[in-house]
């Protein structure tokens, strides 16, 4: 009886034991996740300091070595920097990556003045430092809605051995809206009429697309053989010359998916003014959007 009582009173403790030292760790992990979190923020602020007065050379120093011969630093053409604020850091498992989203404003070729993008970038913990890994992105939303899109196409191009390939369940009139010309700072709006060809009700769950290019379809119930309309607006103050977007629309209940896309170009008052050519062009376009319904 006795020693039944202590190897219980033993056992007993020693669950206590565990139990205060895994409180203890998880209490101390969550204790150093801030100052790891700051060591993170502080790492890609350096980062893109370097990057937005374009010094690479600094810049690649905080890439993750074995990255560094296929990294890009930030940077693609003639796109810069202007400015730059960290949204989110996600640690993931193990904390030693982190997801890190940060909206940028940038200019590049084919805009005029900047805009602001979201962008999210993996971020990796080495001998005590924390590097970006351009070899290593995470997945965006745009990722997953290539490949859902591209998934479909596949498995109806090539169907398994004895069965019928998905049926095509939503038909676009047309999958690209070319508005022509605009004068820089007008409003474009790119209109893309669809067919349900199912038999059963379908809504537009979600559009992939830039935040500036706004979305202004009504979200309500497409009844079998009905059509449908997807409405976007593009403020063309901040493009120049060639403008070509690609979205991506997902309807639901039946998991479908369609491309877009949206191309035209757009030039400065100035410019149409001293072109008959573009004159005769940005008129046309003009006409032809305003007689769409």
């Amino acid at each position: 009886m006795y020693r039944s009582g202590f190897a219980s009173s033993v056992s007993t403790n020693l669950l206590w034991v565990l139990i205060l030292t895994s409180i203890s760790a998880d209490t101390q992990a969550r204790a150093a996740e801030p100052a790891d979190v700051e060591s993170l923020k502080q790492r890609v602020t350096e980062y893109f300091r370097a990057v937005h007065s374009r010094q690479f050379t600094k810049a690649k120093e905080f890439i993750l070595p074995r990255s560094r011969d296929a990294a890009s630093t930030g940077q693609s053409g003639r796109t810069r920097i202007a400015a730059f604020s960290i949204v989110a850091v996600k640690l993931e498992e193990g904390r030693r990556s982190a997801v890190v989203t940060i909206k940028r404003e940038i200019m590049a070729s084919g805009l005029a003045g900047q805009i602001r993008i979201k962008e999210k970038f993996r971020w990796k913990k080495e001998e005590g430092n924390w590097f970006f890994d351009p070899a290593d992105p995470p997945r965006t939303t745009a990722d997953i809605f290539r490949e859902y899109y591209y998934a479909k196409r596949l498995a109806r191009a090539n169907p398994k051995a004895g069965q019928k390939p998905p049926p095509l369940l939503v038909e676009a009139e047309k999958t690209v809206f070319d508005f022509g010309v605009a004068i820089q700072g007008d409003l474009v709006r790119p209109r893309f009429a669809f067919h349900n060809l199912g038999s059963e009700a379908i809504v537009v769950e979600e559009i992939y697309a830039p935040e500036w290019l706004l979305n202004k379809t009504e979200s309500h119930l497409i009844p079998a053989g009905m059509t449908g309309e997807i409405e976007m607006e593009l403020n063309t103050s901040r493009l120049h010359q060639e403008f070509v977007q690609d979205i991506f629309v997902r309807f639901e209940p039946i998991q479908e998916m369609v491309k877009l896309r949206i191309k035209g170009k757009v030039y400065t008052a100035e410019e149409i003014a001293v072109s008959p050519t573009l004159s005769e062009l940005a008129a046309a376009s003009k006409a032809s959007q305003a007689e769409t319904p």
